[in-house]
Parts: structure tokens; C-alpha cells; sequence
């Protein structure tokens, strides 16, 4: 986890298979959104679901982390 930098996604798995993916914004710090999982898909679903931003202290909040990945810059 130490190569991680502000806005690589980190990866979550569940049942083998990855099921959430949170931004690293820095100090250990990721972000993401809960709500109703993959039922969400319009901002009203998320509303209906009571869905928001959630920001954890650390990156390895949850046992089950699958990795990270960098997604390169394209201005």
C-alpha cells in the first residue's frame, strides 16, 4: 500500500469477486459511495437509497482488499 497516491482506486472483493472501489485521495484516507450497491443507477435511486460520499481513515478498512490501480491522466 505504500505506492499508493492520491486518486488511485483501491479495490474491494467479495465472494471472489471485486465489489466496491473507493479513490485514495492521500494520508491513507479513500473515499467512495454508499448506497444500494448495484441497484443504484441514476441520481434518484441514490437518493430513494439514502446514498452519499463516505470518506475511511485508512485504506485497509475492510480484510478483504484486492489492490489498487493507478488509471493514467488524459487532460
Amino acid at each position: 500500500m505504500a505506492d499508493l497516491q492520491p486518486g488511485d482506486l483501491v479495490l474491494y472483493v467479495k465472494a471472489g469477486d471485486p465489489d466496491r472501489v473507493m479513490v485514495h485521495v492521500g494520508a491513507g484516507v479513500v473515499m467512495g459511495a454508499s448506497g444500494d450497491g448495484s441497484a443504484t443507477r441514476t441520481l434518484e435511486d441514490a437518493a430513494r437509497a439514502g446514498a452519499c460520499v463516505k470518506a475511511v481513515a485508512h485504506e485497509e478498512y475492510r480484510p478483504d482488499i484486492f489492490g489498487f490501480r493507478c488509471l493514467p491522466f488524459v487532460s
